[in-house]
């Protein structure tokens, strides 16, 4: 019973895989551009804060 189990459940994931992989590849890439815009911003932010205290610093 448990290796009929089995053999079913493996099946099951060999069919099931594709789509998971697609699903995990998609949502991956999703919070990867996330995470860029993230970073795009903190770094115009920390650039601008540099920029002001470079003009303190000139003045």
């Amino acid at each position: 019973l448990f290796e009929q189990q089995s053999i079913y459940s493996n099946r099951n994931n060999r069919s099931n895989s594709i789509p998971i992989q697609f699903y995990l590849l998609q949502s991956i890439r999703t919070t990867l551009k996330v995470i860029r815009i993230k970073l795009l911003f903190s770094l115009r932010r920390h650039s601008y804060y540099f920029f002001i205290l470079c003009k303190i610093h000139r003045a």
